[in-house]
């Protein structure tokens, strides 16, 4: 259920975008008197496919189009660690540490650590970035790394 709701969101992302995009063209043939059979039809056809694609993403309530994408992409790509949780309280515990005060505080080889990093798409220039930083304020991506810091220090009985 969750792989179709991702693609859900993204399918009514990308169709209010072309949507939109189609809609500017149409007006703008119109605007410029270059005119086609269907012209005015197809200009209202994607303004009345815009204005329903944004109607079913208000009442989604979908705000973050980065964390939509970063669901559909772990999905596509088969993610080793998914990133569609977010646990505010924790993050704001952590993302003021450095990746080297991480590793340090919980005791984990640098080099698993930030390979596994490298894995999950986080691009660590240095270890002396703070999480957010080398995260680029994504939430999920600090949710991931410190699930990835757990995983590495607390590994999953299987």
């Amino acid at each position: 259920m969750q792989k179709l709701s991702v693609i859900y969101k993204f399918s009514l992302i990308t169709l209010m975008l072309l949507s939109f995009l189609a809609m500017i063209f149409s007006g703008l043939f119109l605007y410029l008197g270059i005119n086609f059979a269907l012209a005015l039809e197809f200009h209202l056809l994607f303004a009345l496919l815009l204005i329903c694609s944004i109607a079913l993403h208000v009442i989604n309530r979908r705000r973050k189009l980065k964390k939509i994408n970063t669901q559909f992409f772990d999905w596509l790509y088969h993610s080793k660690y998914p990133s569609y949780c977010t646990l505010e309280r924790l993050i704001q515990t952590v993302e003021h540490l450095t990746v080297q005060q991480l590793i340090e505080a919980l005791q984990l080889s640098e080099a698993n650590f930030l390979d596994a990093l490298r894995q999950a798409r986080i691009q660590v220039l240095s270890t002396r970035q703070t999480l957010r930083q080398a995260c680029h304020n994504n939430d999920e991506k600090i949710f991931l790394s410190i699930d990835i810091a757990m995983r590495l220090k607390f590994p999953p009985n299987t």
